[in-house]
């Protein structure tokens, strides 16, 4: 493990490098701002006694200590190394010799530009028009003041069993030949890339897109992150967590504090989306369904059922609260012909309307062409309890 870590550790350094993480990253670098401030610095060795007691002067006309002059600094350096987020790399697709998307690797970043997590996705394809997204591992980076890496934490989302933690070995799925025996399809992020030939990638199709990255506001995570961090200690105390859950954190408000999905991987446990107001936090909670949401703009569309009872809620967040705005329902009649479809009775916001209205009520409510992709940032809760952990230290 130990030969795996420092693999690991030195490929971080590369600029859009294949890491030994499997993946591709960049490491911002502070290019002439960084020049300046070391100028700055040897100037600053090079004072004279005049320069000297000038400084301590305008020190005593101002007032300010030496604590509130090295926050003025520290604030000023903030400014002048921001990170151009247009050149952070959002999404990486790969795909086969034909132009086949395979897999897709998505990721986010701390705002000093420092990744966050990666999260690598298969595509599933049924027909030329049926396909859908499968979460396969993630990981989470830390790194200490310095912006050294300390920790790359790897994980399965593909359910208990899938990853061997002692190996470092990730099973993605299973080839079956003609007689039914089966073959696992395996990787070991932290020293192979996804682009070999065994998983059928093509590199030289390889597609980096940078920029609309999700990028994590960390001014006042401390507070946040606690609060988020005492509620998963919880839920993970009463034994709710499943060997199937897992975390997304998104911005559904403009507050710059995220909101955290957790879902707890079968439709009978349910899942729940939480935002936190100070040390409360609020929920809406929903099972056998899903959350969709317009990124920033306070619009969150739940859709969930069973069995012939379904039903569609659009909420908004309101001093720390989740308010319903507007919903409906639909549900099969009781009276009906086994054989024939079943009929189905539809209400929105409490009034009968007919299967058309309902679904333009529904349209006019959320805008689904501009909801964002729930599933491109996703962790195990493990995962997510040690961003917290490591965002409530910070």
């Amino acid at each position: 493990m130990r030969r795996r870590m420092m693999a690991v550790l030195l490929s971080m350094t590369l600029v859009f490098g294949a890491t030994g993480c499997g993946s591709r990253t960049t490491k911002v670098s502070l290019g002439k701002d960084s020049e300046i401030t070391e100028e700055k610095n040897t100037k600053k060795e090079e004072k004279t006694d005049k320069e000297t007691e000038k400084e301590e002067k305008e020190k005593k006309e101002t007032g300010k200590s030496e604590s509130e002059e090295k926050e003025t600094k520290d604030e000023q350096l903030g400014k002048d190394t921001q990170i151009d987020e247009n050149h952070l790399i959002a999404r990486v697709n790969y795909y086969d010799s034909d132009g086949l998307l395979l897999y897709y690797e998505t990721f986010t970043y701390f705002d000093d530009g420092l990744m966050c997590s990666s999260t690598m996705h298969s595509i599933n394809y049924y027909s030329d028009n049926l396909s859908y997204p499968d979460n396969e591992y993630s990981m989470i980076y830390q790194y200490d003041e310095n912006g050294e890496m300390t920790l790359c934490m790897l994980d399965a989302l593909s359910g208990s069993g899938m990853y061997d933690a002692d190996t470092g070995k990730v099973v993605m799925g299973y080839e079956y030949d003609d007689e039914g025996n089966s073959t696992e399809i395996f990787i070991y992020p932290y020293e192979e890339t996804i682009e070999e030939e065994r998983f059928g990638v093509d590199p030289s199709k390889t597609e980096i897109l940078t920029g609309g990255a999700r990028v994590f506001n960390t001014t006042q995570c401390k507070e946040w992150a606690g609060t988020y961090l005492d509620m998963m200690g919880k839920v993970e105390a009463a034994d709710e967590v499943t060997d199937m859950t897992v975390c997304r954190l998104m911005y559904i408000n403009d507050d710059d504090i995220p909101e955290l999905w957790i879902d707890y991987g079968y439709g009978y446990a349910g899942a729940e989306v939480c935002t936190v107001n100070g040390d409360e936090v609020d929920e809406v909670w929903f099972n056998h369904g899903y959350a969709y949401y317009v990124e920033r703009e306070n619009s969150i569309y739940i859709c969930q059922g069973h069995m012939g009872d379904y039903a569609d809620d659009i909420y908004e967040i309101n001093n720390g609260k989740y308010c319903h705005v507007a919903g409906g329902t639909y549900v099969e009649s009781e009276e009906r012909n086994w054989d024939e479809a079943p009929v189905l009775i539809y209400h929105w916001n409490d009034k009968e309307v007919t299967e058309q209205e309902y679904e333009e009520s529904l349209k006019k409510a959320f805008d689904d062409s501009r909801e964002f992709d729930s599933d491109e940032d996703v962790l195990t809760f493990e995962q997510c309890l040690n961003l917290m952990e490591y965002l409530e230290s910070r």
